[in-house]
């Protein structure tokens, strides 16, 4: 039987660690034993991990934490294969296998635009990060990028033949959400249109893209509700602009949800107004609930699950002008709800689970 362990930092409200939660409790569904090592054990995502996973934590989150302190939490182990979210944390399981001569599978799942994130580090990260993915990533049995945009980012960054990348798109919802988004929001909406974002607040996100595409869409006469869902860096920024806008009764900022599938059932439109993407896996959530999207032309998976705008509606990067205006045909003429549910099938969890399945088994 095989023993698998997961490695992250944390278990906070990201789309990477959500994903690999939705991965781990995939292969305890199917016989597979589980641990789940935390860099630190804290974050909501805790509780949706299936009961039968063993969790262990490290107290650790930095890369030469990682490589100490895995010596001796690997000894006596006997993982067959060992999946990470992070560049660091492989690199670190590639300098313990080395030193310590175990045999584990690594792979390593990558989740977003790496040249675009790294040109955001300081730049000793940004060396860092480079000398990771050059001498490290490479030697990883297998590389998965979340798109077939990421894969070609992958391939083109590390430029080693060497290396195994191969795309499994992201396992995103499973059938819990539609029981979810059945809940009360407990919110009165006196507002036509209902407009919601969610991820963190950051400048990689540009939800201020947003508030800049509704201030316009108001001064043209149009009733707009937006929910901002997440928490993050810029959130004093983002209160800021919508004080500056005085669209404090147009634009909440919600903060985490637990269940953030409620506040999408009721909306009119989804916006994804990010600069890069690895995947985008609001898109898809906001698709299997038969929700219209719209996102910016950014890098990465939007692209790929709209279908180049078959599925949702597709404006500039970080043009307000331009989001305004497709956000105002978006409302006005919303596709057809089982289109959209049927795209989003692609992307439920037990198709994409059983991708890894094969993986792991070959």
């Amino acid at each position: 039987m095989k023993n698998v362990l997961f490695v992250l930092n944390n278990l906070n409200g990201g789309g990477a660690e959500r994903v690999i939660v939705n991965i781990a409790n995939g292969f305890v569904k199917n016989g597979i034993e589980v641990h789940l090592l935390l860099g630190k054990n804290e974050g909501p995502y805790s509780i949706l991990l299936h009961p039968k996973i063993t969790l262990h934590e490290l107290n650790t989150t930095s890369l030469l934490g990682y490589v100490i302190k895995l010596f001796p939490f690997l000894k006596g182990k006997k993982y067959s294969h060992i999946f990470t979210a992070s560049d660091y944390t492989a690199a670190a399981l590639n300098i313990v296998q080395l030193f310590s001569k175990k045999k584990f599978k690594i792979i390593c799942t990558i989740h977003y635009d790496i040249e675009k994130q790294i040109a955001t580090y300081p730049i000793k990260s940004q060396i860092l990060t480079k000398l990771i993915y050059k001498f490290f990533l490479v030697k990883a049995d297998w590389i998965i990028g979340v798109s077939d945009a990421l894969v070609c980012t992958i391939k083109n960054f590390i430029k080693n033949d060497k290396i195994k990348v191969i795309r499994i798109y992201n396992p995103v919802f499973d059938d819990t959400i539609f029981e979810l988004a059945k809940d009360s929001t407990n919110q009165e909406v006196k507002h036509k249109y209902t407009i919601i974002s969610i991820g963190r607040l950051d400048k990689g996100k540009n939800q201020q893209l947003l508030i800049e595409a509704v201030n316009i869409l108001i001064k043209k006469g149009f009733d707009i509700l937006v929910y901002l869902i997440g928490e993050g860096s810029e959130r004093s920024n983002l209160e800021n602009l919508i004080h500056q806008y005085q669209l404090e009764e147009h634009v909440i900022l919600l903060g985490y949800q637990n269940n953030p599938f409620k506040y999408l059932n009721q909306a009119d439109l989804l916006v994804s107004s990010s600069n890069y993407e690895g995947f985008g896996n609001t898109i898809v959530e906001a698709l299997a609930l038969g929700i219209n999207v719209l996102s910016t032309n950014c890098s990465g998976g939007p692209m790929e699950i709209l279908n180049h705008g078959e599925y949702g509606w597709i404006c500039d990067v970080d043009d307000s002008v331009d989001m305004s205006m497709k956000m105002e045909v978006a409302l006005k003429n919303p596709k057809s709800k089982a289109i959209l549910m049927q795209r989003a099938t692609l992307y439920h969890a037990d198709c994409i689970i059983q991708q890894y399945l094969n993986l792991i088994k070959a």
